[in-house]
Order: structure tokens, then C-alpha cells, then sequence
């Protein structure tokens, strides 16, 4: 049996509060997008935006490398062609960090900061954190048939129990419980059950 962990479902966002807060931001701040949009359709936690080098990015393989993940791991992430244009349309340099603002490098507490503007400005909860964003493209690719394995993949985990811990949030959640109990009551063989959260 997999245990799924519990979210705190305050933080969870919306696909209508994740595309408010980008139209503002895509109307009002180009950059501000860029780094919100790249959270929401990469899943990458915020110090591994932070982190990220223009030498880190293949465009035309459409994919990153985090180089500095929770405990330090390693990863490839993979991304979209709406993505790759508005890293373009930032201005492809050979080097240096993606994201800079006047002041130099974006912080943590910072690109924090960014957004809270953003949520007063469209009165949106509180609770929604960048963290949020991470949140979303997890449940955004489960949602749209992505399996298991990539999503863990993609964010990072070292155990595929955490990010079943989305499961639950996913629209089919229901017919992919009602399968495994039916499975689960009718053979001894967990098999089924392994295939469905791999």
C-alpha cells in the first residue's frame, strides 16, 4: 500500500488564481512573467530559478540542467516550446545567470516579494507561496496523462511515494482509487496496483 503525504491544500493554486497571476505580470512586467512562467511550467523550486545559467539551457533541445537541486542533485528538466520562446524573447546570452534584475541576481526573498505584490493587487490568498507554482505543474502534468516516473523525474524526488502525494488532487482520483480497490478486493496480485503509482 502507498501512503500518500498530505499537502497543505492552502498552498495548493488554482488554474484560474495561476493564470490571473500570469496575465497580470505577462501585461504588466516581462521579466516578472518570465520567472513566474518558468516556476509554473517547469515545477523547479525557486533557488533552483535562482541558480540557473544560460549555459544550463539547450533551446532547441527544449531542456535545463539544475545543477544544484535538494541535496544537491543533479537533474534534466524538460520543457515546452511556449517556454522556450519567452526565455528567448529575454534575450539568449552565452553566459551569466537567466534571471537578473537591476539590482543584479534575483534572491529567494525577493522574487517572494514579487509576488506578494501580485496577490494584494488581485486579491488573491495569502497562502499562495512560489512554492505554489511547484505544486501546480505537478498536478497540471498528472491532470493532462503524464505518468508517475516523469513527474517524479521532472521535480526531482528521490522517492516516487512524495510525489504520489498529488494523486489525490488529480481529477481522476476517484477512478484510479475505485481501480486499484477493485483490483486490491478481487487477487492476492498487487501488480495492478504497482503499475498505477510507478
Amino acid at each position: 500500500m502507498v501512503v500518500l503525504y498530505d499537502l497543505n491544500s492552502d498552498r495548493l493554486m488554482s488554474e484560474a488564481e495561476c493564470n490571473a497571476i500570469l496575465d497580470l505580470m505577462k501585461s504588466t512586467n516581462r521579466l516578472h512573467y518570465a520567472i513566474f512562467y518558468t516556476l509554473a511550467m517547469t515545477g523547479i523550486r525557486v533557488s533552483e530559478l535562482c541558480d540557473l545559467k544560460w549555459g544550463d539551457i539547450n533551446l532547441d533541445a527544449k531542456t535545463m540542467i539544475i545543477r544544484h537541486g535538494k541535496r544537491e542533485k543533479k537533474r534534466v528538466v524538460i520543457f515546452t516550446e511556449p517556454l522556450k520562446k519567452v526565455l528567448f524573447d529575454l534575450g539568449f546570452h552565452i553566459t551569466g545567470r537567466v534571471f537578473k534584475g537591476q539590482k543584479g541576481t534575483f534572491t529567494r526573498m525577493a522574487i517572494h516579494n514579487i509576488l506578494k505584490k501580485y496577490l494584494k493587487i488581485l486579491g488573491l490568498r495569502p497562502e499562495i507561496s512560489c512554492h505554489s507554482f511547484r505544486h501546480y505543474y505537478a498536478i497540471y502534468l498528472l491532470n493532462h496523462g503524464a505518468s508517475l516516473p516523469l513527474v517524479q523525474k521532472q521535480l526531482g524526488h528521490s522517492n516516487i511515494v512524495t510525489t504520489s502525494c498529488y494523486l489525490q488532487y488529480t481529477k481522476d482520483y476517484a477512478q484510479r482509487l475505485e481501480k486499484i480497490l477493485k483490483v486490491e478486493g478481487e487477487t492476492d496480485d498487487h501488480s495492478e496496483f504497482l503499475r498505477e503509482v510507478d
